[in-house]
């Protein structure tokens, strides 16, 4: 039984690492023409110093003819071949450059593609984007894993093909001076080739590891620090103090292994390619000096082809030791799709309203037997219906668990519902998504205020709003005052969250962005949930003027400072 477990296991890990190749390959499809442009540049780049090298074995050969006094000296010999190694030396420089700026445009491109691909994804899933982890979790996978891929994409898809295309020039070319020669290369690559794939393959599995273990650290640190003054309050500092140093010395030896598998491969890999240099080196020297044994006496390869297949033996071998250390960025791609595909291959719900729609006064929403089921089938929301007739302001309650976020997040169209649910007799999956949103105002219970300065988080909600508009948004808040007193005013920094202010003026500051936005319907989730009570007060005493001719759905568990809502509907 346990051998089938085994079995089973390094089945799924077969199976995972072919569709993480898969992905990889899919990532190349759309960039593959630059990258083919890049190769066509490289392989100009090893003609030409086949080139290079023979005319200037050529011009060693014969300037030791005329040292010997065997050949008389011609300058426009000599002139002709400085030439050409000169255009040699001007143009690989910049074949190379070519190279690199093409590779670089295509793993940009190809690099956009897929974080519009994963944020897409994401916005689609609103708040049900929780499933793939923390929001630092999230952010490291959308920056530092989707840079993971750069190399990868940049450098090995070139490199490999390289391998495979420079060994077959340069043996088609040294095959006509020395056969030993071309035997000598030709027995030395496969063994190469076999180790740096024996190698690389922990490498992938390192690199795995080391992603998995840098999501932790990214989770845990931003996590921490959001909830620093939590921490100083429970006098938890040592806790977290010890969180930070488990996970970041995880990585720290993660970062060591990966980095001990890198250098035994390079090392590995210059070991055997200056072994076969020395070998080819041996065999020529030897071979001037008609000193093989069995053939004494006799010049195996001439002065100036055996000058020009010892200049050609480093060329030989550079793309095995580049693709060395290239197969390491194939390993550190392989390890960040690995915790991409999740994210990519999440079939998250499309809404599929195509209608267009606007409102030109607060709207009235239906529902009748409305349900709402999660992917694996459990019941998020029993059936519901209830009627809300225009700028009605309802109170949302019921015990925790029950579904009234996700009620929320079934008018917002992140989730997909049963039954009917309405918006002026127009149900809500016919209608375009983004016209929705237009006229959806949601406030949750943590605002979403971003690092920035106090002006661009107002233009989150209206990018066009003037510096006055922004004021008078302020104004009815009752931050404009506070705000004017600030040294920068408008474009006072803002920490992640609000950080610089208070708890009620970042409640504050939130509302503004609703009242700049100006939209018919207004959701607010729990909006003093983390308050206290003078602060709540104050927060929805503001609510109730501001959202005064507005259809309201407010969800919260408490009842004091409530009594300007209309109406409560219970979920049971």
């Amino acid at each position: 039984m346990k051998s089938k477990e085994v079995n089973f296991e390094l089945k799924n890990a077969e199976s995972q690492k072919k569709v993480i190749r898969q992905y990889l390959n899919q990532i190349l499809v759309d960039v593959k023409g630059l990258l083919n442009v890049a190769l066509i540049f490289a392989v100009l780049c090893l003609i030409l110093f086949i080139i290079q090298s023979w005319f200037l074995a050529n011009l060693f050969s014969n300037l030791v003819m005329v040292y010997l006094g065997k050949l008389d000296f011609k300058q426009e010999f000599f002139l002709c071949h400085i030439i050409v190694i000169a255009v040699c030396l001007i143009l690989r420089p910049l074949l190379q450059y070519s190279r690199e700026r093409f590779s670089q445009k295509a793993s940009y491109l190809a690099r956009q593609k897929l974080q519009n691909q994963l944020i897409t994804t994401i916005s689609r899933l609103g708040p049900e984007s929780r499933v793939f982890g923390s929001e630092g979790v999230l952010s490291s996978k959308l920056m530092d894993q989707i840079d993971a891929l750069d190399d990868f994409i940049s450098r090995y898809y070139v490199q490999v093909l390289l391998v495979s295309i420079t060994p077959v020039i340069i043996l088609g070319v040294v095959v006509f001076y020395s056969k030993v020669a071309t035997i000598i290369f030709a027995i030395t690559v496969p063994l190469i080739i076999i180790f740096m794939i024996l190698v690389g393959a922990s490498a992938a599995d390192k690199s795995r590891a080391q992603f998995d273990a840098l999501n932790r650290l990214s989770g845990y640190f931003l996590d921490l620090i959001r909830g620093m003054k939590t921490i100083v309050h429970f006098n938890a500092t040592e806790s977290a103090e010890k969180i930070i140093y488990d996970t970041s010395e995880e990585y720290r030896k993660g970062t060591m292994d990966v980095l001990k598998l890198a250098f035994l491969s390079i090392a590995t890999l210059e070991f055997f390619s200056s072994i076969s240099i020395a070998g080819i080196a041996l065999y020529l020297g030897l071979g001037l000096m008609g000193d093989i044994p069995g053939y004494k006496e006799i010049i195996m390869v001439p002065y100036q082809p055996a000058l020009f297949i010892l200049l050609l033996a480093p060329e030989f071998y550079a793309p095995l030791r580049m693709l060395g250390s290239d197969y390491h960025a194939k390993a550190n791609a392989e390890g960040a799709m690995a915790e991409l595909i999740p994210i990519l291959k999440y079939d998250a719900w499309v809404h599929p309203g195509e209608n267009r729609f606007s409102l030109t006064e607060a709207p009235r929403l239906t529902a009748q037997k409305l349900m709402i089921k999660s992917n694996t089938g459990t019941v998020r929301l029993k059936p519901i219906s209830f009627e809300i007739n225009n700028k009605e302001r309802i109170l949302i309650k019921g015990d925790s668990g029950v579904g009234k976020t996700s009620l929320f997040e079934a008018i917002l169209t992140f989730i997909p519902y049963q039954g009917e649910l309405k918006i002026n007799d127009q149900e809500l999956n016919s209608i375009s998504r983004d016209d929705w949103h237009e006229e959806i105002s949601y406030l949750s219970q943590s605002p979403r205020i971003i690092s920035g300065t106090i002006a661009s988080n107002l233009r989150l909600a209206s990018p066009e709003a003037t510096d006055e508009e922004l004021l008078s948004a302020l104004e009815k808040v009752g931050l404009k005052d506070f705000v004017l007193q600030l040294p920068k005013q408008l474009d006072t920094l803002l920490g992640e969250r609000g950080l610089g202010i208070s708890g009620g003026q970042l409640g504050r500051l939130s509302i503004a962005q609703l009242l700049l936005k100006d939209a018919q319907l207004w959701l607010i989730d729990e909006p003093t949930e983390h308050l206290d009570p003078d602060t709540s007060e104050i927060i929805l005493n503001l609510l109730e003027q501001v959202t005064q001719n507005k259809t309201v759905l407010l969800i919260s568990h408490q009842e004091e400072f409530l009594n300007w809502l209309d109406r409560t509907i219970w979920i049971e």
